[in-house]
């Protein structure tokens, strides 16, 4: 007798979940670069679009003031107002 079915169920259907999730003809496909190059962005996605403001544009941890959206819709990067000098953190 099975002392835990409900642990076997669950581990049963993780496992099965699992290996759906990892079908053969999945891959990374490669979108457009982003504009600016930035380490640590802050982003936020709304209106399915995907906004990244500030971050580091070096090694040197200089801070990046440009903010940027990217639409999936057009696979399209636009630049947006900077943050104003002395405000970035």
């Amino acid at each position: 007798m099975i002392k835990h079915p409900q642990v076997l169920f669950t581990q049963i259907l993780l496992v099965l979940l699992f290996i759906q999730a990892l079908p053969a003809e999945a891959q990374w496909i490669r979108k457009a670069d982003a504009l600016r190059r930035r380490s640590e962005v802050t982003s936020v996605a709304y209106n399915n679009k995907l906004y990244c403001f500030l971050g580091f544009n070096d090694a040197d941890l200089n801070p990046e003031s440009s903010c940027e959206v990217y639409d999936p819709a057009t696979n399209k990067w636009t630049l947006l107002a900077s943050i104003p000098a002395g405000k970035t953190i």
